[in-house]
């Protein structure tokens, strides 16, 4: 007997509580601003990323710090 109603449903029905139980499961997500920080070149003022181990600018060759 439960088959019978199931088949009986319309599928716009069946359309929309998929869609309601969808909205109601959703994880909620905040919007977070994105946070990369560049440090520069004290000589040229090229970008250099934090974080990496460069020791010399890539674009005009001072040297940030002497590697041991």
């Amino acid at each position: 007997m439960m088959n019978q109603e199931k088949k009986n449903t319309p599928p716009s029905d069946l359309l929309a509580n998929i869609l309601a139980n969808s909205l109601q499961s959703s994880a909620k997500h905040q919007q977070q601003p994105s946070g990369t920080e560049t440090r520069t070149c004290t000589a040229c003022g090229a970008a250099r990323p934090e974080g990496t181990d460069l020791s010399t600018c890539d674009f005009c060759g001072a040297i940030f710090f002497q590697k041991p």
